[in-house]
C-alpha cells in the first residue's frame, strides 16, 4: 500500500545544507528496498513530499522518523 509524506524544511539553510547527504543517502537506501516510490522537493524549496510503499501505516511513519 502506497502512504504519503510530507516535511517542511527548517528556515536556517546551514542546518538543511548539513542534514542533505544523510537524507539522501536514506531515501536511495529506501528506493533500493523498494520502500520508496517517489520523492522530490517542493518547487518554492519550502519542504518536499515522500511516496512509501509498505504494508502499514505504522511502517510509513517509522520511515519518516527514521529519516535524518
Amino acid at each position: 500500500m502506497k502512504y504519503v509524506s510530507y516535511a517542511t524544511y527548517a528556515t536556517d539553510k546551514t542546518k538543511i545544507a548539513a542534514h542533505r547527504p544523510a537524507h539522501r543517502e536514506y531515501l536511495s537506501i529506501l528506493l533500493n528496498q523498494g520502500k520508496l516510490v517517489a520523492a522530490g522537493p517542493f518547487t518554492d524549496d519550502s519542504g518536499g513530499l515522500f511516496i512509501y510503499e509498505v504494508d502499514s501505516a505504522e511502517a510509513a511513519s517509522a520511515l519518516v522518523a527514521g529519516d535524518p
